[in-house]
């Protein structure tokens, strides 16, 4: 099984919860190769009953609230990823099923936009291909960041990777935590085709994510600050 991780604070929750009504009108019937977790900063007020039930018809849904106290950015983010790596290893070491249930976590975050009706069967297979290719992440790879260049931390990784790759416990709090793990992941990521990281953009033209007929290029686009690519892709399915 899929788990995506939707982590938000206060000042997106209402997009990530938009997000996830969003990615259960997506799906015709329930999933069960995909659930989510709601993985809010330690001070995030909880979802919204009506939008727990809501997204629950897809998708069994559960929420984590995080322990570590970071605020601002990098700061705020970073101890959200790195209190959930670990709670995810601590569940590994717990139930060893854990791992057998749940073989990957998308680290994922308000501003993702699914460009297609099939993005996560589209997804859950690359996932599928990255593990048979011996890789533990997988995600969309930038040239900067880093002199290995970086994937974006909205990647795929497997549930047990603190346990896997040595140093994951934190990072300076004035660096993104993508950035600064990434020579450490280098060796053990895949490439995505199937997802596109707008780094802060806004007013993205059609054509950087859809062909000439209008057939998407990725299965799921992020980083984008306004609404456009969400916008665009209403109408699709």
């Amino acid at each position: 099984m899929l788990r995506i991780a939707l982590q938000y604070w206060n000042g997106d929750r209402e997009q990530a919860l938009t997000l996830a009504r969003r990615m259960a009108d997506i799906e015709d019937k329930p999933r069960t190769d995909v659930d989510i977790e709601f993985v809010l900063r330690f001070d995030a007020k909880e979802p919204s009953k009506e939008t727990l039930e809501y997204v629950g018809q897809k998708f069994k849904v559960s929420v984590y609230r995080c322990t570590r106290r970071g605020e601002g950015h990098p700061a705020g983010c970073d101890d959200v990823f790195h209190d959930y790596l670990g709670k995810c290893w601590e569940r590994s070491l717990r139930d060893p099923k854990f791992v057998q249930t749940v073989d990957g976590v998308w680290f994922f975050e308000g501003d993702n936009v699914p460009l297609r009706k099939d993005w996560l069967d589209v997804m859950v297979a690359e996932w599928k291909e990255a593990r048979q290719a011996g890789k533990l992440i997988l995600g969309c790879w930038h040239p900067e960041g880093s002199p290995v260049g970086h994937i974006n931390g909205n990647l795929i990784a497997v549930p047990d990777l603190f346990g896997r790759i040595k140093g994951l416990e934190g990072c300076p709090s004035q660096v993104a935590w993508d950035l600064y793990h990434a020579q450490k992941f280098e060796p053990h990521w895949f490439k995505s085709k199937n997802l596109a990281n707008l780094y802060r953009q806004t007013n993205v033209p059609k054509k950087w994510l859809f062909d000439r007929a209008g057939k998407p290029k990725f299965a799921n686009c992020h980083g984008v600050k306004d609404s456009s690519v969400y916008d665009m892709a209403k109408g699709l399915f």
